[in-house]
């Protein structure tokens, strides 16, 4: 079990790639910025919102983590009987 949330998992098998994306051009990252906000995306808004949405999401599971280790402990009382 992990804390990755499936839905993010499969995200990532379908089009992600690992790379050192802070060693990029930072210039070329100031103008995808700037042209976002002319096309009035306000990324302090987005980012909050995937914030927001990351925590409900690892909380999640997180909770289905724990509830998985409590059912198995609960299996292993059970068989001590």
């Amino acid at each position: 079990m992990n804390t990755v949330p499936l839905q993010t998992l499969e995200s990532f098998r379908d089009h992600g790639r690992v790379r050192d994306s802070l060693a990029g051009d930072l210039s070329e990252s100031a103008q995808i910025l700037a042209r976002l906000k002319q096309a009035g995306i306000n990324m302090d808004d987005v980012t909050q919102q995937l914030e927001e949405d990351g925590i409900r999401l690892f909380t999640r599971s997180y909770d289905s983590l724990l509830e998985g280790i409590r059912e198995k402990c609960e299996l292993l009382k059970v068989g001590q009987h």
